[in-house]
Parts: structure tokens; C-alpha cells; sequence
């Protein structure tokens, strides 16, 4: 169980990173946060779901108006380089991807405990 505690420490932490890095003043923060949230998804892919809120702060900085477009093309730059392998991986075989990432926690993880996807 601590490999489990492990993982979910490592997206969690490197979420906290990007977070800190889009509410930072910085001139690479876009990149430096993509690059985050694109390791944190490599740890955990739900981690994924935190670039939503990235790109909509992006879109609400009304001091950057005329970047919004660079920065978000930076961010999501940073995101697939900070995932590259793990886009490598999906492309490789992408039915080993799904049946790590997906079948194996919702079928089969279930099915263990007794848990039908229909109960």
C-alpha cells in the first residue's frame, strides 16, 4: 500500500508545483507549469483534469490579454514534453495503456472485491 501512497504523493505534489507556477509572476512560468502538470500526469493520469483550470486562469489574465494564445500554446507545450514518455507509451501500445490505466481499476480491481460494473 505504501507504493499506492507513493504515487498519489507524486501527482500531488507536482499538481502543487504547476498550481504555484501559473500564480507565479515569473517569465517561464507557463512552460515550467506545463512541464509540471505534464510529470504529475505521468505519475497519475487524473492528474490530467488540472490543466483545465491552468488554461482558464490564462484565460482570465486580463494583464497578458494580447498572449493569452502564446501562453497557452506554452503550457500545453510544457504538458507534452512533461509527458512525453507516457504519450510514447499510449502511442507504442495503446491497448497496454488502457488495460493499465483504465481496465485495471475500473473491471478488473472491481471484480476482485466482488463489485460488478452494473452493481
Amino acid at each position: 500500500i505504501g507504493y499506492e501512497i507513493g504515487n498519489y504523493s507524486l501527482g500531488l505534489a507536482l499538481s502543487c508545483v504547476g498550481i504555484a507556477c501559473v500564480l507565479s509572476e515569473g517569465r517561464h512560468r507557463y512552460p515550467l507549469a506545463g512541464i509540471a502538470f505534464g510529470l504529475a500526469t505521468a505519475a497519475k493520469i487524473n492528474c490530467l483534469l488540472l490543466l483545465l483550470p491552468a488554461l482558464v486562469a490564462i484565460r482570465m489574465d486580463e494583464e497578458r490579454i494580447g498572449r493569452r494564445r502564446e501562453d497557452a500554446a506554452w503550457l500545453v507545450a510544457g504538458f507534452l514534453a512533461g509527458n512525453a514518455l507516457s504519450l510514447y507509451y499510449f502511442v507504442s501500445n495503446p491497448w497496454s495503456f488502457y488495460f493499465h490505466n483504465v481496465a485495471f481499476h475500473s473491471e478488473l480491481t472491481n471484480s476482485a472485491r466482488g463489485l460488478g460494473t452494473l452493481t
